[in-house]
């Protein structure tokens, strides 16, 4: 009788959570529900050829980029862009007297 009465407890705090929960779920639905109310239902046709405007000039734009990286080769100028790293690295790397590599250098 008693393991009886105990589920029937926890039975009924189960059901008491699970309506709080519901009521909860139910208030955040209903805010959610005025929140799309809210949104105007329609744009005016002037924003909307805006919007389309704007996005074929993007369009537009990354097509003519597309086909500007296409047709070039630009192997040339990473390896003089690799060069001129390398040079710069050595050149700031010769210059500090307490680098790693001067130590090694002077046989230290």
């Amino acid at each position: 009788m008693d393991q009886l009465l105990s589920l029937l407890s926890t039975l009924a705090h189960s059901v008491t959570s699970l309506q709080s929960s519901i009521t909860s779920i139910n208030a955040k639905l209903d805010s959610h529900t005025q929140a799309i109310a809210d949104i105007p239902k329609h744009l005016p046709l002037d924003s909307i050829s805006e919007i389309k405007r704007r996005a074929d000039m993007i369009e537009s734009t990354v097509i003519r980029i597309r086909n500007d990286v296409e047709g070039r080769d630009y192997k040339e100028h990473l390896t003089s862009l690799q060069i001129a790293l390398h040079d710069t690295r050595e050149s700031l790397l010769s210059g500090l007297p307490a680098s790693p590599r001067n130590l090694q250098q002077a046989g230290y």
